[in-house]
């Protein structure tokens, strides 16, 4: 059984999801609340908020940091 669910629910700047996401160089930000995605982006006020949902397709590459061999 995973420690984590597949598919999380968070909330993005609206012009940041129609216009960079999946394209801007250095990602964008999913926050986990409407009230920490309004204290760390002054502009959604102008911009609007949108709620996403990330979904885990497949890891590409395991990482390191649980390996005790």
């Amino acid at each position: 059984m995973p420690l984590f669910s597949e598919t999380a629910i968070g909330y993005m700047d609206k012009i940041d999801f129609e216009c960079e996401v999946g394209l801007a160089d250095g990602g964008n930000v999913v926050y986990p609340s409407i009230e920490n995605l309004k204290k760390n982006k002054k502009c959604v006020s102008q911009c609007g908020i949108v709620k996403v949902e990330v979904k885990l397709i497949e890891v590409v590459e395991e990482g390191t940091l649980f390996d005790l061999s």
